[in-house]
């Protein structure tokens, strides 16, 4: 990864296809550009286009509710269960160039182990799982149309309310502002 002001920091692979910062070099500045080069062994080298990095607006609020759906299951049977909804509220600033959001949506539940009541002094132990919400979905949003500065409130996530929900349970939302090219490489990688 290279910054605009010469830095740059090389990403170390720390599992198959997964490529990490090790050395913090680079920090992440809003209003720099960064981009990215692919060495590849045959010689071969790929560079990005340099990207600003973007302040992203602040989530207002978030809301949720639950509504009732029925589907048909493999068996033929019809199955009535719930959904869990949820919906974040930000602000578009103009003045920000914001037009263009991505949004992350990670669920973190926990579920306690059972006692085993037949092994003398045992203890339940809780166990936290962290999930990314349909990974095959990237939620997007387009303000090209707005004018000026507007609210929005968008639906961004839908959970069947499973066994994740019985002990306790967590929503992790990151909001990122795109350009108008980052934005139209989700929205095709999203048509995939």
């Amino acid at each position: 990864v290279y910054e605009n002001d010469g830095e740059f920091e090389e990403l170390v692979e720390t599992e198959r296809g997964i490529y990490e910062f090790q050395k913090n070099k680079i920090k992440g500045t809003v209003g720099n550009e960064y981009h990215l080069e692919i060495s590849l062994k045959d010689g071969r080298v790929y560079r990005s286009r340099p990207e600003k990095l973007k302040i992203a607006p602040v989530i207002d609020s978030f809301s949720y509710n639950v509504s009732p759906i029925e589907y048909t299951n493999d068996f033929g049977r019809i199955i009535s269960t719930l959904n869990f909804n949820l919906s974040v509220q930000s602000t578009i600033n103009k003045e920000n160039q914001t037009d263009f959001l991505r949004w992350e949506i990670e669920h973190v539940y926990a579920f306690e182990q059972p006692y085993l009541y037949y092994i003398p002094f045992s203890t339940s132990a809780v166990c936290y799982v962290v999930e990314t919400l349909d990974p095959q979905q990237i939620e997007l949003f387009d303000g090209r149309n707005f004018a000026t500065s507007a609210n929005i409130k968008r639906p961004i996530a839908t959970k069947e309310m499973d066994y994740t929900f019985g002990y306790a349970q967590s929503y992790r939302v990151s909001q990122y502002a795109l350009s108008e090219e980052a934005y139209n490489y989700w929205a095709n990688l999203n048509k995939v």
